[in-house]
């Protein structure tokens, strides 16, 4: 008989969750691990969506969802100072004013991954 695996719902901060966005026709597959958000970024992040009720404030939420729940991520740009660099160079996940400027198809779905929620799937997937 298999071992039954636990689970905990307790998150101190040293809980550290997988979590991928599938590759599309336009977009990068995207893996990365987060820290699932605490009742109080939720809270947070949910209220600063409600309250501004903007575009605007919606994005300057997800982006600081992301920001304090990503802890690494293989999502690359363009080296601009190195164009010989075709692998590029790492998007820092804790910088909001590099997260605005992803593709929204990634930021809507590492958002979704790391609320829990189902997959905001606009694109077409690759197989």
């Amino acid at each position: 008989m298999a071992k039954k695996s636990v689970k905990f719902a307790y998150y101190d901060g040293e809980v550290i969750r997988p979590g991928r966005v599938p590759e599309t026709d336009r977009t990068p597959e995207v893996k990365f691990t987060f820290r699932p958000p605490t009742l109080e970024i939720s809270a947070a992040v949910n209220t600063a969506m409600v309250a501004d009720g903007t575009p605007t404030g919606l994005a300057d939420a997800m982006c600081s969802l992301i920001s304090q729940s990503v802890v690494e991520w293989d999502l690359r740009k363009p080296d601009r100072a190195n164009p010989g660099n075709l692998k590029g160079v790492a998007v820092d996940p804790h910088d909001t004013e590099e997260l605005q400027k992803l593709d929204e198809f990634i930021i809507d779905n590492v958002a979704a991954v790391i609320k829990a929620e189902p997959l905001k799937l606009k694109a077409k997937i690759k197989n």
